[in-house]
């Protein structure tokens, strides 16, 4: 009933008070006699360095230390906020800190915007944030269609790519295929492409949860756009064989897996999982299995 609802709701946000105040208590008492002071710009790039190598600890020291140092920075505020995100994913990270890390990204986040409301980083770290955490921790769709509502007339092609993740996020891929659409002709109109927001991920994320909702068809022509702009990225062509081989189009599958082995340079963790499957595949078809 009514009553019982609001009882657990009240227990749940003392809770997540305690947990904050636990985690802030924590944080405080830590020893940092092995983390140099440093100018706000120094302490920024260990930042990123200690993100790059897995430090989250120290990257959020010196996140903290470089936005203590230049609190008016839009870029400390949301590396900050990125440095608090890696640590709420950590496997480590227990739940009670978790929902004391989801208040420190909102806020850095919001912080970031509020100083800089071209900051896009902010502004997609915030969308990606009210769109997928829960309510009781900050999450809200409405808040985050109404943060892509405001870069609309600035930015349509990252309003547009905005939008196709909230709508296939709330698994309406009507709208969703509309906005990507939008999105793939103003990033190929575009004469320098090196900083659109339009990358491949993108399309293939929604191509993925096209098929994963039975359309097929639908996620092939999402897929052959991603090659479209991506023509060089292997990527693209695997997505689209896996989704051939499991169409029963071995043919075409094989044709795709081809591909995207040449494609393959093969080097770093990600390419070498990718190729290893690749070929696999490409083996386990050309033998009819």
């Amino acid at each position: 009933n009514n009553g019982e609802e609001m009882t657990t709701k009240k227990a749940m946000i003392v809770l997540m008070m305690l947990a904050m105040a636990l985690f802030s208590f924590s944080q405080q008492g830590e020893e940092k006699k092995d983390v140099p002071r440093l100018d706000a710009k120094a302490a920024y790039q260990k930042c990123l360095e200690c993100m790059k190598s897995g430090k989250l600890d120290d990257a959020i020291k010196f996140g903290e230390m470089a936005v203590k140092q230049d609190e008016k920075n839009s870029k400390y505020h949301f590396q900050l906020g990125l440095a608090y995100n890696y640590k709420i994913q950590h496997k480590d990270t227990q739940m009670m800190a978790k929902l004391a890390l989801a208040n420190n990204i909102l806020n850095s986040w919001k912080k970031a915007l509020e100083l800089n409301p071209k900051n896009r980083n902010a502004r997609q770290g915030l969308i990606q944030f009210y769109l997928n955490a829960p309510a009781m921790a900050g999450g809200s769709p409405e808040k985050a269609m109404a943060l892509i509502k405001e870069i609309e007339s600035i930015n349509p092609l990252f309003a547009h790519v905005s939008y196709t993740g909230a709508y296939g996020k709330q698994q309406d891929f009507e709208k969703a295929k509309i906005h990507a659409m939008k999105a793939f002709s103003l990033h190929m109109a575009l004469k320098d492409k090196s900083k659109s927001p339009f990358h491949s991920m993108f399309l293939n994320s929604l191509g993925y949860q096209l098929l994963k909702a039975g359309k097929t068809a639908e996620a092939i022509e999402v897929f052959k756009k991603n090659i479209d702009a991506f023509p060089n990225f292997f990527n693209p062509y695997d997505s689209l064989a896996e989704t051939y081989m499991k169409s029963g189009k071995k043919k075409l599958a094989i044709k795709f897996y081809k591909k995207a082995l040449s494609l393959n340079p093969n080097s770093t963790v990600f390419e070498k999982q990718a190729y290893k499957n690749q070929k696999k595949y490409l083996e386990a078809l050309q033998k009819g299995k």
